[in-house]
């Protein structure tokens, strides 16, 4: 079996964007877990979330990109670059087919689905954004991770619930020791903050 190590961190999480400041905010105990603030919950039974705050999209993607993508692909996007920048990794040196992705998503960017209603049933079917279909997909963040930096190798998405993120860690780990690939993202995205 190769041996397999972590060589870069990219976070984007409610207690911290950036490996040091999740890091910072983990170890004091800091959960991120806060009242909602981007709708009202006055009629509802839960007022909190693990919200990400201060992400600024337009530091990592362009704003093309970013309008035809749910939140969770921009998360996604950050995690994986800050990862590439933290290993210091320069893809052009590695063969494109030996680079991979597993990135886990329970509900693929559903988020972007439920924006798309209201244009849908208030106007029409013709008013839905043509990046619908490809938007929710538990799929899209290991697509266009794959688009953005060339991967032509392993790629995978765990669907399952709450350990998805671990899970995408171990059958990246397990695909580099039996030699499946060199260099694999691993993780879970996940976001659906929605009334």
């Amino acid at each position: 079996m190769r041996r397999a190590v972590f060589t870069g961190r990219g976070v984007v999480a409610p207690n911290g964007i950036g490996k040091e400041a999740f890091w910072d905010a983990t170890s004091q105990g800091i959960s991120g877990i806060q009242p909602i603030s981007c709708f009202s919950t006055t009629d509802m039974l839960i007022s909190v979330a693990g919200q990400v705050n201060n992400f600024a999209v337009n530091d990592y993607i362009d704003r093309k990109l970013a309008n035809r993508t749910d939140r969770s692909t921009h998360y996604a996007l950050a995690a994986v670059q800050q990862a590439v920048q933290d290993a210091e990794l320069v893809l052009s040196d590695e063969n494109s087919q030996r680079v991979g992705a597993v990135i886990a998503s329970t509900l693929g960017g559903i988020e972007y689905v439920v924006r798309q209603f209201q244009p849908l049933y208030t106007r029409g079917l013709r008013a839905m954004s043509a990046y619908t279909a490809i938007a929710w997909l538990q799929v899209t963040n290991v697509g266009q991770t794959s688009i953005r930096y060339g991967i032509q190798g392993y790629c995978k998405t765990p669907t399952h619930d709450t350990v998805g993120g671990l899970d995408a860690l171990g059958m990246a780990y397990r695909a580099i020791q039996r030699g499946a690939a060199d260099v694999i993202f691993a993780g879970g995205c996940e976001h659906l903050l929605e009334p």
